[in-house]
Formats: C-alpha cells, sequence, structure tokens
C-alpha cells in the first residue's frame, strides 16, 4: 500500500521522511424528503417500502443507514457518510 509521505524536521535528519498520519471522520447528514405540496401521501402501505428503499440507496453509495422515519406527508433519513463520496 502507498502512503503519502511528507518531510519532517526531526532534530538532525531534517531529510527523513515519514508517513502522513491517517485522518478520521464520521459526517452524519439528516435528509428530509417531502411529498409534493406537502400531501398526506404516505401511508402505512407504502411506509416501510420507502424507508427501505431509502435505506438501501444509502448502502448501495457506502453510507449507513442509521435510522428512517417520518409522517404523512415526508421522511427523514438520517445516514453516516462514507468517505468514498466525491466532493
Amino acid at each position: 500500500m502507498h502512503r503519502p509521505q511528507m518531510k519532517a524536521q526531526l532534530g538532525r535528519n531534517p531529510d527523513k521522511t515519514l508517513p502522513l498520519p491517517q485522518s478520521l471522520s464520521k459526517v452524519y447528514t439528516h435528509i428530509i424528503f417531502s411529498t409534493k405540496h406537502r400531501k398526506n401521501l404516505i401511508d402505512d402501505q407504502i411506509e416501510n417500502d420507502l424507508y427501505n428503499y431509502a435505506g438501501g440507496t444509502c448502502k448501495e453509495l457506502e453510507c449507513n443507514p442509521v435510522q428512517a422515519g417520518g409522517h404523512k406527508n415526508h421522511s427523514h433519513l438520517l445516514c453516516l457518510l462514507s468517505r468514498k463520496l466525491p466532493r
């Protein structure tokens, strides 16, 4: 595995190189979807399918869904963003 190198000023040997430290990140995002004109269209028949679809989409992007829920006219999705997503 190739790791980027950086120059480190270490006492008597300024040309010595050290690997860059590994960076860690945890970015949570809260996404809210609304029905058109905020109509009460999310009923018990489609609610589970809607949340499973949204969670499955997160998993395909390697973002871990944490929690999904909502009401008759909007839904919430909390997920942990993947570090592999393009910026």
